[in-house]
């Protein structure tokens, strides 16, 4: 809690799974901890909102990394309405829709892991030994948008390092080519998978 009331803070991401984000009806974000995501997240935001006296900037900018549809967005709506079940004020309120940033992101990279089956030649190969090591394909895009993307391209200007980091205001046009693109060609292989005798 102590890293959230940082006035040096700007950006917390996060990626708690597509099952992070769910809102829990009748949760109290006053427990030790609350029990969801969307819970600890409206009790850290309303300790920093109290911390600072609500100030504009004390506002941060959330990256949502979970992979369903419209996150950042989805985590706000589950935020306003923890804020209204737990009577948090509309002060709160005002300074969540004001001053915080949800942002919406979609990351397109195949990562499979730890590559054991050639871990050591690859460590030979480094020349030291990095347990973190995790095994993924070249492609790699992460598309941020929605409110607060600018601030977000400024200071984590990702895209200056050369990786594939889109900052846009809307990210539903790529949400919807990967969707279109990778349903089409798990369709387009079911009747070849059915020939060669695959369930």
């Amino acid at each position: 809690e102590s890293y959230f009331l940082s006035p040096d803070l700007e950006i917390t991401v996060s990626n708690t799974t597509e099952a992070g984000i769910r809102y829990e009806a009748g949760e109290d974000i006053f427990a030790k901890p609350p029990q969801s995501y969307p819970g600890k997240m409206t009790a850290l935001l309303y300790h920093r909102f109290k911390h600072f006296n609500g100030t504009p900037e004390s506002g941060l900018t959330i990256i949502c990394c979970e992979l369903i549809e419209n996150n950042g967005s989805t985590l706000r709506e589950y935020v306003l309405r923890h804020a209204e079940a737990n009577r948090l004020g509309e002060d709160f309120v005002r300074w969540v829709t004001e001053h915080c940033r949800f942002c919406d992101t979609l990351v397109d990279r195949i990562v499979t892991g730890f590559p054991r089956e050639n871990a050591d030649e690859i460590k030979a190969e480094l020349g030291y030994n990095d347990n973190l090591m995790v095994k993924a394909e070249y492609y790699h895009l992460w598309a941020i948008g929605g409110a607060g993307y600018k601030e977000v391209s400024k200071v984590l200007p990702l895209d200056k390092a050369g990786l594939h980091v889109l900052y846009m205001p809307s990210i539903q046009s790529f949400r919807d080519k990967k969707v279109r693109i990778l349903n089409g060609s798990h369709t387009a292989m079911v009747p070849v998978g059915l020939q060669l005798g695959c369930e």
